[in-house]
């Protein structure tokens, strides 16, 4: 027993000790030094998730805390010659008190105020995937972990697994391996090169039809110039003379056909309306080709989108200055001999164009992968006080054995298997998938009524600015003004003036950080000790040299 009342001593002499101290404050020292770099390259939001929210950090800081309360400690009963130390030590350790109490119960966020639209959400820093059904307003959310660089999660939310979360990533352009476990449907995707006089450098244009190539289209606009990727089964149809001008696509598989080569039936309506009835596979489907694409009921003539089935006018493709690719093969309207041209591409050659000298050559097309404007995990960049690398965030999920990747700017819209409460029926319903900062609902709400800034003579820096809101409590409406030293303190809340934004209408909205410290009276107690305790100690120190000299 004595020995271990021994060796607990040693370890409080240790703690407390001279030496123990100087090697914390060294690595402090050290560990600031580091993040202050960190932070002028990488962002502030990167060198609080690599150090100073890092656990080690935190480690670090603990450590510290220790150390000054042992160090008191270890000099108790107290000495009338060590006030001035007692009084520091009890001030530094009131603010690592206050600090905990801060971090652990304390609320630091930010509110965004437009103009004239009630707010009552502080957005917090907390980043956390949601999860919704908007079609009966259901919603999981997941609390992100706060590191900095890639983290495995394998957490499961309803029909969905999150992989992988990545807090800095950028934009990059890949190609997928298409999936045929679900279906066997023939996606085409493609790139083109455009070359012109007028224009400096070659255009590379990039279509696809796959409905999973994110951020990459079917069709592209360039100038007057429409370029559009179909179906090579929609070049027959396109080039057909059937005397309807009508002809059918199914978009599942494709397929292309005109209505006389199905013997459809041309009627009209009581209300003089055009009839297309196409019997296929002993199954009619009814169109009112003049009106919508879309089949309708027979009885009730209402329109079904839901059906793959669609009726097209050739008419609406030749009034377009429009480019038609299929992969491997064009055509296009020529308005001046009004007719169909169409040609292949052959081998790295080139087909020259009737628009502004174009020529175009085909570099890539397949139906075995798409491309997709994906996120890729990279470390932030910072320039001029701002990230001009890694500034989204992204997640990989996993869906029915399929990978999605989101990010903060762009959420997923997905058909997810549902499954009601009470109910046996598994369902497919629309599903959003997003990356978001968690909210904070406040018991009152503001509103922007005017935002005034103030420039600097001569200059558009601003000088100062300031916001005058309505804040509508139960009590009732008051007005406030709220500036860079005035802030508003409301329900435990403190707001300041932070920053702002234009907004619609050549306005501008405000931002004000929130923020609830409920160890704020600890530290500034802490901090009167200390400065008390330093000017006691000089005193004590000053009397004693005197005496001595």
């Amino acid at each position: 027993m004595s020995d271990q009342i021994s060796s607990w001593k040693e370890m409080e002499r240790f703690i407390g000790g001279m030496k123990f101290a100087v090697v914390l404050i060294a690595l402090f020292s050290f560990a600031m030094i580091i993040g202050t770099f960190v932070e002028s390259y990488y962002g502030t939001e990167f060198a609080n998730r690599l150090i100073y929210k890092a656990p080690f950090f935190m480690v670090l800081q603990l450590s510290l805390f220790l150390s000054i309360l042992m160090a008191m400690l270890n000099r108790l009963p107290p000495k009338r010659r060590l006030g001035g130390f007692y009084l520091v030590h009890t001030g530094l350790v009131l603010i690592g008190c206050g600090s905990f109490v801060t971090y652990y119960a304390g609320i630091d966020g930010h509110i965004t105020l437009l103009p004239n639209t009630p707010t009552r959400e502080i957005t917090l820093s907390q980043d956390i995937i949601r999860v919704r059904y908007p079609a009966h307003n259901e919603e999981y959310t997941l609390d992100l972990p706060y590191t900095a660089f890639n983290r495995t999660i394998n957490q499961q939310m309803g029909p969905i697994v999150v992989k992988r979360f990545a807090p800095f990533s950028d934009t990059a352009l890949s190609w997928s391996e298409e999936s045929r476990k679900k279906s066997h449907q023939s996606w085409i995707s493609a790139s083109y090169q455009l070359e012109s006089k007028m224009m400096p450098a070659p255009q590379q244009v990039l279509l696809s039809m796959h409905p999973q190539a994110a951020g990459v289209n079917s069709a592209v606009q360039l100038g007057p110039l429409e370029l559009h990727l179909l179906p090579p089964s929609m070049e027959q149809c396109l080039l057909a003379t059937n005397r309807s001008g009508l002809m059918l696509i199914d978009v599942k598989d494709h397929s292309c056909f005109t209505p006389e080569s199905r013997s459809a039936k041309h009627m009209k309506s009581a209300t003089n309306k055009n009839i297309l009835v196409v019997t296929i596979d002993n199954h009619s489907t009814t169109f009112l080709p003049d009106e919508s694409p879309f089949p309708v009921d027979a009885k009730t003539l209402k329109l079904d989108p839901t059906a793959s089935l669609r009726v097209l006018d050739r008419k609406e493709y030749r009034k377009r200055t429009a480019l038609y690719l299929f992969g491997n093969s064009l055509t296009f309207y020529d308005k001046k001999k009004e007719r169909w041209i169409s040609d292949s591409f052959k081998q790295n050659s080139r087909i020259a164009l009737p628009w502004m000298d174009f020529s175009i050559r085909k570099t890539k097309v397949t139906t075995t992968s798409y491309p997709r404007y994906a996120p890729v995990p990279s470390l932030p960049l910072q320039q001029n006080g701002k990230l001009v690398k890694g500034r989204e965030k992204a997640a990989l999920i996993v869906m029915s054995g399929e990978e999605h990747w989101l990010s903060s700017s762009t959420p997923l819209y997905l058909k997810a298997p549902h499954k009601h409460e009470g109910e046996k029926e598994v369902v497919y319903e629309n599903m959003i998938v997003s990356i978001e900062k968690s909210k904070l609902s406040l018991p009152f709400s503001f509103t922007l009524d005017r935002f005034k800034m103030d420039k600097n003579p001569g200059t558009n820096m601003p000088a100062s600015f300031e916001s005058y809101v309505n804040l509508l409590t139960p009590q009732g409406l008051s007005v406030e003004h709220i500036f860079m030293n005035n802030p508003l303190k409301h329900h435990g809340f403190t707001f300041y003036q932070s920053s702002y934004f234009p907004s619609e209408g050549g306005s501008f909205a405000s931002v004000l950080s929130a923020n609830v410290d409920p160890g704020r009276g600890l530290k500034y107690f802490g901090s009167l000790l200390l400065v008390l305790g330093a000017v006691v100690h000089y005193l004590l120190n000053h009397r004693i040299i005197k005496k001595r000299g």
